[in-house]
C-alpha cells in the first residue's frame, strides 16, 4: 500500500475519508497524520496529534492501561514483516477491530503504518467468534490433502470438503451445484457401493476423474469404509490425488522409450558389470556399438579386452583397475578393432554400486561411438597448430583479460612481439605498461581505461622498446564479453606487429610530398570551365604556361584560343568540342608561341562534371607542358633510327617471337641474313629453320623448343645457307618475356652474322693444332708447367728422352718432386723468375736424370695461356746438342716463341673484344628494356608523361653506340695501329663525363666528386679508360645501397694519378678482393646483380695495358676501388 498526493487531493484530505479512527505511525513510533475522529478521542486537534507517541495518548486517555503498547509492537512487527495485520483489541476504551497497513514509497520501502480502529459491539464479537470458530473447522478440513466424502446408504452425499467439491462438481463453496453428487462419483464400478456398506471391509482403487470445467484428468486413490452416524449407515470416502505420480509413471514410460531411441541415435549402450563374478550385461545397442552379432558371444571383461588393439590395452586396463580399487568413477576412453579392419573409439563411463557395508559390488554405466569426435578432436589440434602458424606467420598473437579476477594470459607469440623470452616475467600490468614506449604509456592507459569505463571494443596502436633498443609498432584490438547478466567478465583480443605497415605509411607520406614537389617542378596548371556560363578559372601557373602576365586579361575560351599557334588551332578547337558534346574526357596536345618567339608543347587534359540530371555542366583539368616529352620523343626516333644504324653495322638483326599465336616478326636484316627476301615465308616458328643448314637443323630446333618449354633464354649458333650456295653462321640469343596475368607469352631477341668470328676460331684451332705438332716433334725438352703450384701439366717426347721419365710418372709432380735441380740456387732463380713474370732465355742449368746423372741443358721460359689459364712453357736442351745444332735451335725457338706470341696476342685480343662486347651491352640494353616496359605500362593507364623513361632510354642507347663504335674499332686495328692511336690526354674530363653518365642514367643516385687537377694527363686510349672508371662506378652503385652516397677522389702528383672510389654496402676479405678480379668470378653479395663477372677482369687489363695497377681494398663502412696511372710525362 502506498499513499501518494493525487492532484487536488493532500494526505488530511485522504485520512478525513475514513469513518473511522485512523492514524499515520512513523517507524519510530510518533503519529504522522491523524484524522478527527482519532483526534477527538485523544481530545486534540489532527494537528496537535502529529509528532505525539501513539502509546503515550493511550496512557493519556486512559491511565494505566498497556494496549497501546501492545499495539505499538503490532506496529513494529509490521515495519518488520511487511505484511497486513488485523485483530479485534480493547482500545480508548472501547473494543475495536485494529486493522494496521504498511505504507511503501515509490521505491518499496516501508515508511509508515496505516491504523484504522473501527468500533464494535458485543454481538458482533460473539458472532465473529462462531465464524471464526466455523471457519476454523472448515479451515481444518479443507487442510486434509485429499478430499472427503460422506454418502448415505442410497449413495447420496452428506458431507464432503471443500476439495470434493471442487474436484467432483468444479465450483467453489459459494457456486450453487450443476449436478448431484452420487456414489458412482467416488465407486464408478458397479457394485462397489453395496459390496461395502454389506461387507463392513475396506475398499481401495484408483480412480480418473475430469471435473467440470477442466480439461484435465485428476487420479485419485480412493480407499471407502462403512461408519455409522447418529445410528445411520454411511460410506466414508476418501481420496488423495495422485495425479502428479500417474503423470511420473507415463514420463518415466515414455522417457524409458526416448532414453533407448536416443542411446540408438547416440551410438551408444548401457552395460552392468558384477565385480564378483566379473559378469557382465550388454543392451542391444552394446552389441552393434562394439561390431558383434547380437548375443553371439557371453559379456564379459575378456571379450572386452579382445576387442581392443595391444598397443593401448593395458593403458586402459590399469585405468580400470585403479579406479575399480578406490571405488571412483569409471571414465575411460579407447579405441577397438572392428571385424572389418576399421577402428572405433568408444567412451566408457560408468558409476559404482555398493553394498551396505559400503564395498562396491558391481558398475553400471553406458559406452559411447566417439569417432567422431576424436575426429573433431584431430581436426581441432591440427587447426590449433595452424592456427599458431597463422599467428606466427602474421606476427600476432592472442591476450586475455579476467576483468572479475584481474589475471592476464598471453600466447607465446606476445611475448615475442614485446622483445621477451615466453614467460620470463611475471605477467602483470606493470609489464604490460613498462614494455610500451615512455611517450605512448598515457595514450595506451587513457584509451584502455576509457574502453572499460564505456564497455566497448579497444584498438590502440603504440610502440614498444625491446631490449636491444629497437624500438617496434604494435596494434592491440581487444573486445568485450559478457555473462548472461549482461555484465563484462573478461576482455579477448589481438596484438600485431604493425612495424613494417608504420614504415610503408612513413614512406607514402614522404612519397606524396615528393609527388606534390614534382608536380611543381613538372610545370603544371589547373583549370575549370563552366560549361553554361562560358566563366573560365585558371590557376598561377597556366599563365606563365601561355607565355602570359599573371590577370592580363580575363581568362576564357577565346584568349585560350588566340594562344595556340594557327596550324594547331582548329584541331584544339575540334578535340574542345568533341569531348564536351559528347560528354567524354579532354585530352588534346597543341603547341603555343611564347613573346620571344619560342615554341611549347602543352597537353590539357579535363575530366567532365556532372550535375544532378547528368548532365555535365563544368569541366576541371590540368594543363602541363610537355615541351621536353616532345623533344625526347624526336630524338628518340632519331636514336631509333641510329640504333637500326648500330644494329646494322654489326650485321645483326631483331625478332620477335609469339608463343600464343605462333607469329614470328623478323626484321628486314634477319631476312638477309637467312638469305630471304622480307615475308617471303610464312610468319611461324618453322621460319627459323627454313634455311638452316641440314646438319644443324635437328638440334637448332630442340635447343629452341626446349629453352621455351623452360621459360629460358635462347642463345645458339647455327649455320645457313644462302640461295647462291655460301654458308654462314649466325648466332641468335633470345629473352622470355613475361605478363603479370598470362606468365611467358613471347621471346625478343637479336640474330647476328659470326662468321668472321667462326674463321678466326677455326684459325686458331688449326694453329692450336700446328702448335701441337710443333710440341710434339720439337728436338727439344718442352714442358707445361702450372705457374702458382709448379706442377708439370704435360711434357713432350724429348723432355721424356733427356730425364729418362714416363709421362706417367712426372704428371702432376713438380721439379722439386722429382729432385731435377742439382743446385738449390738454380731452382731459386727460375723460381723468382716466375713469380717476377721475367722470361728466361738460355740460363744455363745442371739438372739430374732420373738415374741422378748430371744434365748441363740451356733453359728457357715463356707466359701462355692455355685454356685460358696462365702457365709456364719451359725449354730445355742438352748443351753439347745444342753446340751440334746451334743455328737450327736459335731459329726453332725464335719460331716458336713469335708463333706462341702471336696466337697469344689474338687470342686475348679476341677474348678482350667478345668479353668487352657481352658486358658492355648488358647494361644498356637492360635499361632501354626497362624503361620500355615502363613507358608501355604507363601508357595503358592514361599517363603519357614519359620524360624521365625517355631520357634513361637517350643515354643508354648513347652508351650502346659509343661501346659498339670503339668496339669495331678495336677490332680491326692490329698491334701497329694500337700503338699508333695512344695519345695524351686529361683525365679531368674523362671522370667528370662517367660521372656524367651514371647520374644519368640513374639520376636517384648521389656521387661526391673531389675534382682533379685540370693539369693531369694520361697517355693512352680515352675510350678503355672510359670503359674502366664507368664500370667502377656501375659496381659501386650496384653493391652499395640506394640512399648512400659514392665517393670518388683523385689525386696527382708528378709521378702517378691516383682514382679512388669509395662506396658503402658489406665489406671484403682481401683474399676476396684478389679474387674479384679474375675471369667471370662473382662475389658473393651478386645473387641478385645482373653481371657476368668480366667487368673488373677487363679494367684490370685495360689498366695494366696503360702499364697501371688497380686494387680493391675494404673500408670499415664498405669497399674502396684505387687506380693507379702513371702521368704522360713519366718515362715508362
Amino acid at each position: 500500500m502506498s499513499i501518494t498526493n493525487e492532484p487536488g487531493c493532500s494526505v488530511e484530505q485522504l485520512l478525513e475519508s475514513f469513518p473511522c479512527p485512523v492514524v499515520l505511525v512513523r517507524r519510530t513510533g510518533d503519529i504522522a497524520g491523524a484524522n478527527t475522529a482519532f483526534a477527538s478521542i485523544v481530545t486534540m486537534s489532527p494537528a496537535e496529534c502529529r509528532g505525539k507517541a501513539f502509546h503515550s495518548l493511550e496512557e493519556a486517555t486512559c491511565p494505566g492501561a498497556h494496549t497501546g503498547r501492545t499495539v505499538n509492537d503490532c506496529i513494529r512487527h509490521v515495519f518488520e514483516s511487511g505484511t497486513q495485520s488485523i485483530a479485534d483489541r480493547e482500545i480508548f476504551g472501547s473494543v475495536r477491530r485494529v486493522t494496521l497497513n504498511p505504507v511503501r514509497s515509490s521505491e518499496g520501502e516501508i515508511e509508515q503504518v496505516l491504523v484504522l480502529m473501527e468500533c464494535i459491539s458485543e454481538t458482533d464479537i460473539q458472532q465473529g467468534e462462531l465464524e471464526e470458530e466455523n471457519a476454523l473447522k472448515t479451515a481444518l478440513l479443507d487442510a486434509m490433502p485429499g478430499c472427503a466424502a460422506i454418502l448415505d446408504e442410497h449413495g447420496e452425499l452428506v458431507l464432503r470438503n471443500h476439495y470434493a467439491r471442487g474436484l467432483v462438481l468444479g465450483a467453489d463453496d459459494g457456486d450453487a451445484p450443476h449436478r448431484k453428487v452420487t456414489a458412482e462419483d467416488f465407486f464408478p464400478r458397479t457394485g462397489t457401493f453395496h459390496e461395502i456398506l454389506l461387507s463392513d471391509t475396506e475398499h481401495s482403487g484408483e480412480i480418473c476423474m475430469r471435473p467440470a470445467g477442466d480439461t484435465g484428468e485428476r487420479w485419485l486413490a480412493t480407499r471407502g469404509k462403512r461408519v455409522c452416524i447418529n445410528g445411520r449407515v454411511c460410506v466414508v470416502a476418501v481420496g488423495v490425488d495422485i495425479s502428479e505420480k500417474k503423470a511420473v509413471e507415463e514420463e518415466l514410460t515414455r522417457n524409458r522409450v526416448r532414453f533407448g531411441q536416443a542411446l540408438e541415435a547416440a551410438q551408444a549402450g548401457v552395460w552392468e558389470w558384477e565385480l564378483g563374478c566379473g559378469s557382465m550385461i550388454w543392451s542391444d545397442e552394446m552389441w552393434g556399438l562394439y561390431g558383434l552379432k547380437k548375443c553371439s558371444r557371453q559379456p564379459s571383461v575378456s571379450l572386452w579386452e579382445e576387442l581392443m588393439p595391444l598397443s593401448g590395452r593395458n593403458t586402459v586396463l590399469c585405468s580400470m583397475q585403479e579406479a575399480v580399487s578406490h571405488g571412483r568413477k569409471l571414465d575411460i576412453e579407447y579405441s577397438i578393432s572392428l571385424p572389418d579392419g576399421s577402428e572405433r573409439w568408444i567412451l566408457s563411463r560408468g558409476m559404482p554400486m555398493y553394498d551396505e557395508e559400503g564395498v562396491p559390488r558391481r558398475y553400471i554405466g553406458t559406452s559411447m561411438d566417439i569417432s567422431e569426435r576424436k575426429q573433431l578432436e584431430e581436426r581441432l589440434r591440427e587447426s590449433k597448430v595452424r592456427f599458431s602458424y597463422a599467428l606466427d606467420a602474421a606476427h600476432s598473437g592472442i591476450w586475455e583479460w579476467n576483468v572479475e579476477n584481474d589475471r592476464l594470459s598471453w600466447s607465446e607469440q606476445v611475448w615475442g612481439l614485446y622483445g621477451l623470452e615466453p614467460h620470463s616475467r611475471e605477467l602483470n600490468h606493470e609489464l604490460c605498461v613498462m614494455t610500451v614506449h615512455p611517450e605512448d604509456r598515457e595514450m595506451v592507459s587513457g584509451m584502455i581505461r576509457s574502453a572499460v569505463r564505456s564497455e566497448t571494443s579497444a584498438s590502440v596502436e603504440y610502440r614498444v622498446s625491446y631490449p636491444d633498443g629497437s624500438i617496434h609498432w604494435l596494434r592491440s584490438m581487444g573486445m568485450p564479453l559478457k555473462n548472461r547478466h549482461g555484465q563484462v567478465v573478461r576482455y579477448i583480443g589481438t596484438i600485431t606487429d604493425i612495424t613494417d605497415r608504420k614504415q610503408t605509411e612513413l614512406e607514402l607520406r614522404e612519397s606524396k610530398a615528393r609527388l606534390g614537389q614534382a608536380l611543381e617542378a613538372a610545370r603544371a596548371g589547373v583549370w575549370e570551365w563552366d560549361l553554361e556560363t562560358g566563366e573560365n578559372i585558371w590557376s598561377d601557373e597556366i599563365w606563365s604556361l601561355y607565355g602570359l602576365e599573371k590577370a592580363s586579361a580575363p581568362p576564357s575560351f577565346e584568349l585560350w584560343v588566340q594562344t595556340i599557334i594557327p596550324d594547331d588551332r582548329q584541331m584544339a578547337i575540334d578535340a574542345v568540342t568533341s569531348a564536351a558534346k559528347n560528354q567524354k574526357y579532354l585530352n588534346v596536345e597543341y603547341r603555343v608561341r611564347y613573346s620571344d618567339g619560342s615554341i611549347h608543347w602543352l597537353m590539357s587534359r579535363g575530366r567532365p562534371q556532372m550535375d544532378s540530371g547528368g548532365r555535365v555542366e563544368r569541366y576541371i583539368g590540368t594543363i602541363i607542358d610537355i615541351t621536353e616529352r616532345k623533344q625526347m620523343e624526336q630524338e628518340l626516333t632519331d636514336r631509333k633510327a641510329r640504333f637500326r644504324f648500330a644494329l646494322e653495322a654489326t650485321n645483326a638483326g631483331v625478332w620477335e617471337w609469339d608463343l600464343n599465336t605462333d607469329s614470328v616478326i623478323w626484321s628486314d636484316r634477319i631476312w638477309a641474313l637467312y638469305g630471304l627476301e622480307p615475308d617471303s615465308l610464312p610468319h611461324d616458328h618453322k621460319l627459323c629453320q627454313s634455311t638452316v643448314h641440314p646438319d644443324d637443323k635437328d638440334k637448332t630446333f630442340e635447343i629452341v623448343m626446349a629453352a621455351a618449354s623452360k621459360e629460358e633464354e635462347i642463345n645458339i649458333e647455327y649455320r645457313v645457307c644462302h640461295p647462291d650456295g655460301s654458308v654462314h653462321w649466325l648466332a641468335c640469343r633470345g629473352m622470355p618475356q613475361a605478363d603479370e596475368k598470362e606468365g611467358m607469352t613471347r621471346y625478343i631477341g637479336t640474330v647476328m652474322d659470326i662468321s668472321a668470328r667462326k674463321h678466326i676460331e677455326t684459325a686458331l684451332k688449326e694453329n692450336e693444332l700446328k702448335f701441337r705438332s710443333v710440341y710434339d716433334h720439337a728436338p727439344l725438352a718442352i714442358s707445361i708447367e702450372d705457374i702458382e703450384t709448379g706442377r708439370l701439366v704435360d711434357v713432350n717426347a724429348a723432355w721424356l728422352n733427356l730425364f729418362g721419365y714416363c709421362k706417367e710418372e712426372i704428371l702432376g709432380k713438380s721439379s722439386v718432386d722429382l729432385r731435377l735441380y742439382a743446385e738449390m740456387s738454380d731452382y731459386d732463380s727460375v723460381t723468382y723468375s716466375v713469380r717476377k713474370r721475367q722470361r728466361v732465355v738460355n740460363k744455363p742449368l745442371l739438372l739430374c736424370d732420373r738415374t741422378g746423372g748430371f744434365l748441363n741443358v740451356l733453359y728457357s721460359s715463356e707466359f701462355i695461356s692455355l685454356k685460358n689459364q696462365p702457365v709456364l712453357l719451359s725449354m730445355m736442351t742438352d748443351v753439347t746438342v745444342q753446340k751440334l745444332q746451334q743455328k737450327n735451335i736459335d731459329q726453332l725457338e725464335q719460331a716458336v716463341a713469335e708463333r706462341t706470341k702471336q696466337l697469344q696476342e689474338e687470342i686475348e685480343r679476341l677474348q678482350r673484344f667478345l668479353s668487352m662486347i657481352s658486358h658492355e651491352y648488358r647494361t644498356p640494353l637492360a635499361i632501354i628494356r626497362t624503361n620500355l616496359d615502363l613507358i608501355r605500362m604507363k601508357n595503358k593507364m592514361g599517363n603519357f608523361s614519359n620524360k624521365e623513361e625517355l631520357f634513361k632510354i637517350n643515354r643508354a642507347i648513347n652508351r650502346l653506340v659509343e661501346v659498339l663504335e670503339v668496339s669495331i674499332e678495336e677490332s680491326r686495328i692490329s698491334k701497329s695501329s694500337k700503338s699508333s692511336s695512344m695519345n695524351v690526354f686529361r683525365i679531368a674530363p674523362v671522370i667528370t663525363s662517367q660521372i656524367e653518365e651514371i647520374r644519368n642514367m640513374w639520376p636517384e643516385r648521389t656521387i661526391s666528386y673531389a675534382y682533379c687537377p685540370d693539369t693531369a694527363e694520361v697517355l693512352g686510349e680515352q675510350s678503355q679508360i672510359k670503359f674502366a672508371i664507368f664500370n667502377l662506378l656501375d659496381n659501386a652503385r650496384k653493391y652499395s645501397p640506394p640512399d648512400s652516397v659514392i665517393e670518388l677522389e683523385c689525386h696527382a702528383d708528378a709521378e702517378n694519378i691516383m682514382i679512388m672510389i669509395r662506396n658503402e654496402g658489406e665489406s671484403v676479405t682481401p683474399q676476396e678482393a684478389e679474387s674479384f678480379f679474375e675471369k667471370y668470378h662473382r662475389g658473393k653479395h651478386s645473387a641478385n646483380t645482373a653481371g657476368a663477372g668480366l667487368g673488373l677482369w677487363l679494367v684490370r687489363n685495360i689498366i695494366h695495358q696503360h702499364q697501371g695497377e688497380v686494387a680493391i681494398r675494404p673500408t670499415p663502412t664498405g669497399v674502396e676501388a684505387i687506380v693507379i696511372l702513371p702521368v704522360a710525362s713519366r718515362k715508362i
